[in-house]
């Protein structure tokens, strides 16, 4: 296995720009107004490119768990329809213990010197998706900023709004949808509901049966 910094370091720094701005195209409204089409082009090029080498080269940080036990790999799943790559992160630990159950974590309240410091798994489909994995995480990890400028203030809010939750302070999201007027969708008919229920069951079928494809892959390295 090898950490998610070295992936970066050997990794194609334009291939992954360029995947990049096809997963996540820039738009002109994320720019200042005097600039031109061809000049934001260049600026979120030179940014993902300053981007990629802070990743490369930022000091890791070592949390209070350890990054050892932390890894990023990648199984197929059905969204919309559709066989997809998903990407997943998990702990090493849990994935020995319980398999396909083995919990899965979001990570853009994640330092990204803590991130550059987990391991990517080495079996054939994540390596397939290598690219897919690093553009990804080079999103999450940039959700409150390239440089995660903003992250401080969000986790300062989260704190709030999990203090206020605790208190009781919290509009619960019955109160919040007849305030705004939310309703849900008609109801299924009882023959749309067992087709429902089998796609479900398909969709839930084809995932694990990945999911632990991968997971014996990563666990037999």
């Amino acid at each position: 296995m090898q950490t998610v910094q070295a992936a970066f370091k050997n990794a194609d720094k334009e291939a992954l720009i360029k995947k990049y701005l096809h997963e996540y195209p820039a738009t002109i409204d994320d720019f200042d107004d005097g600039l031109t089409v061809g000049e934001a082009k260049d600026l979120i090029q030179k940014q993902l490119s300053e981007y990629i080498d802070r990743l490369r080269s930022i000091d890791i940080k070592q949390p209070k768990d350890g990054c050892q036990d932390w890894i990023f790999y990648v199984y197929h799943c059905l969204d919309d329809e559709v066989p997809t790559a998903r990407v997943a992160l998990s702990r090493l630990s849990d994935l020995r213990e319980k398999g396909v159950a083995a919990e899965e974590y979001g990570y853009e309240f994640t330092e990204q010197a803590k991130l550059m410091g987990y391991y990517v798994a080495d079996n054939k489909l994540t390596q397939h998706y290598l690219d897919e994995l690093l553009v990804e995480i080079m999103y999450e990890a940039s959700f409150f900023g390239f440089e995660q400028e903003d992250l401080q203030d969000e986790l300062d809010e989260l704190a709030r709004r999990k203090k206020e939750i605790s208190q009781g302070k919290a509009i619960l999201f019955d109160e919040f949808a007849k305030k705004v007027g939310f309703t849900e969708l008609d109801e299924f008919s009882p023959l749309e509901e067992k087709y429902l229920e089998k796609v479900i069951a398909y969709q839930i079928k084809i995932s694990q049966n990945s999911k632990l494809t991968e997971i014996k892959q990563i666990l037999a390295a």
